[in-house]
């Protein structure tokens, strides 16, 4: 039995169809993947105090820890890294391409972002830079000072 209501394409129409559906297909996905969707925040001069005895990773050189608080940076999740014995360093966890939340550091020298694989360093030198990956803009860092007398740090917003 044959159906009369099925619609038939000759070949080179079938393949114009496709060609003109991929290309659609092909520029969102190219245009979604090049925007920055995750802007830094405003900086509002808020400063937070983060005792060293309260977070023992921060104690040696290239220790780290993941905080966030709800009052700056949107709430957002930052990384605090200890660059060398007076130097401490604070960024942004959060991606610039899409604002996904990237992973703790593997290693004491970068994190990535599991969304497209970008690449920011926790290096002294080019911290917050990206370093590999997905090409997108650096992470926001924050000024960050150590005072050794009572072993704290502040971080500016």
């Amino acid at each position: 039995m044959k159906n009369n209501n099925v619609k038939r394409y000759e070949r080179r129409e079938f393949i114009k169809i496709l060609s003109i559906a991929a290309a659609s297909c092909a520029s969102t996905c190219l245009y979604a993947c090049s925007e920055s969707t995750s802007s830094p925040v405003t900086l509002t001069g808020k400063k937070i105090e983060v005792r060293l005895e309260d977070n023992a990773t921060l104690l040696t050189v290239g220790g780290s820890v993941r905080k966030t608080f709800s009052e700056v940076n949107n709430g957002r999740p930052v990384l605090i890294v200890r660059t060398s014995e007076t130097s401490f360093r604070t960024m942004t966890m959060v991606c610039t391409h899409q604002g996904t939340t990237i992973n703790n550091p593997s290693d004491n020298k970068k994190v990535i972002c599991p969304n497209h694989g970008a690449q920011f360093s926790i290096a002294e030198g080019n911290f917050g830079k990206n370093i590999g990956g997905q090409s997108t803009a650096d992470l926001q860092t924050f000024e960050t000072t150590f005072n050794p007398t009572n072993n704290t740090l502040t971080i500016t917003f």
